[in-house]
């Protein structure tokens, strides 16, 4: 059966065309009496094998090589440029933070402006990533070859859909993986294909899921066995590549990098149209079910889901908070802020004595002269004062409530 005439009804019939006006048209425009017959009534669709399948995936795949390439590039182009920038501006602000901690600035006001620039460069990457799968998609799937522009202008409509379907998924996986991994690998088959409902047949939320399930319902281990030979294809060239430019010494070469690099791009959009194939051979398949609205299976999915969202955004948080234990980061910025302290006030004493031949009597000697400030620690809590023997010279930390022990010299000047 012809894949082109197949889309072409297909696209007809959702815009409300009778089949008797779509076979009056093809008939028009010279396509045999069979051909019409057979697309317009269809004996049952067969799910392919997987050569098959990866036969219609490379043909796919060199139509539209360039086009789907491109589209996918976008994304890491500008990803790659904004993150190099934002490396650049966190190596700014560090220097800033780490002046701002020894001075005494605040570290939760410089924790919330670390904050605010992630958020402000993270918010449009993910934005940006978003766009680029939803337009890949599109490019992929749509009926005729489209441009890069095309590509993106038609899947402007859908980011939304496409961002709440792919969140979706992604916490009712997470929600699913904890109870045990295998729930989790099996609303990965299930809720595979949801995005590309989303694209293809303009269903959005929970509807996208339950259409997906529905795809895969029967063909469970036919998925995840063509998701294995997706594995194998992914994988075999790259460790062939990476096992003769070990033997050759060429591991780290900059040609064989752009070489693999090159590779992975090949493969990628290559198992792109095979995982598009595999979706359009089950709704050739399903052409004729009908597929109930989601209704009590909406509320255990988000139920799920809701587990996915506290492991998101309240478990891993915490924990990541735990393991960086940001009081112990606290004490030991304000360990290296008052030994760094400590070290300025004996080098400015030192000083001091090269010139006047004598220890200062008090820290505020030592000021503008030797220091432009008495330093203090970041929570000012402490102070310190000097103490000067025979044999040596330190300075002592002291609470600053007993400010009558501040900026002292004790000991013989």
């Amino acid at each position: 059966m012809n894949q082109q005439l197949m889309d072409y009804v297909e696209s007809q019939r959702k815009r409300g065309t009778t089949d008797d006006q779509i076979r009056e048209k093809l008939l028009e425009n010279k396509w045999s009496i069979e051909a019409v017959s057979e697309v317009l009534n269809p004996s049952p669709a067969k799910f392919q094998g997987v050569f098959a399948q990866l036969r219609s995936a490379w043909e796919l795949f060199t139509g539209r090589f360039v086009s789907i390439t491109l589209v996918i590039l976008a994304p890491g182009i500008v990803t790659f440029v904004a993150g190099f920038l934002f490396s650049l501006g966190f190596v700014f602000l560090t220097a800033y933070i780490t002046k701002s901690l020894l001075s005494g600035g605040g570290a939760i006001q410089l924790a919330l402006t670390i904050i605010a620039a992630s958020v402000i460069v993270l918010i449009p990457i993910l934005l940006l990533q978003v766009w680029g799968s939803a337009a890949t998609l599109i490019a992929v799937s749509s009926l005729k070859k489209l441009s890069f522009l095309e590509s993106y202008k038609q899947s402007w409509k859908y980011i939304y859909k496409f961002w709440w379907v792919s969140g979706l998924v992604t916490i009712i996986i997470m929600g699913g993986s904890f109870f045990l991994l295998i729930p989790g690998l099996i609303y990965c088959v299930w809720f595979a294909f949801a995005p590309l409902i989303v694209v293809t047949e303009n269903e959005k939320g929970m509807s996208a899921l339950v259409r997906s399930r529905e795809y895969a319902r029967g063909y469970w281990w036919a998925i995840v066995g063509r998701s294995f030979v997706m594995f194998l294809i992914a994988l075999i060239p790259l460790l062939i590549l990476e096992m003769i430019a070990s033997g050759l010494g060429l591991k780290d070469n900059l040609i064989v990098t752009i070489l693999i690099s090159l590779v992975n791009l090949f493969l990628g959009t290559y198992l792109i149209c095979f995982f598009y194939i595999i979706f359009k051979n089950l709704q050739e398949v399903k052409r004729n079910i009908t597929i109930e609205k989601p209704g009590r299976k909406k509320a255990i999915y988000l139920s799920i889901g809701l587990i996915g969202s506290i492991m998101i955004f309240v478990v891993i948080p915490v924990l990541l908070i735990l393991s960086v234990n940001p009081q112990n980061q606290i004490q030991k910025a304000n360990e290296v802020k008052s030994n760094s302290d400590k070290q300025s006030i004996i080098n400015a004493a030192e000083r001091f004595y090269d010139v006047m031949g004598k220890y200062p009597s008090t820290l505020d000697e030592l000021v503008p002269g030797e220091l432009k400030r008495i330093p203090t620690d970041l929570n000012n809590k402490y102070c310190y004062q000097l103490e000067i023997t025979d044999t040596s010279i330190r300075v002592n930390t002291v609470f600053t409530a007993n400010a009558d022990d501040c900026n002292k010299v004790i000991g013989t000047p």
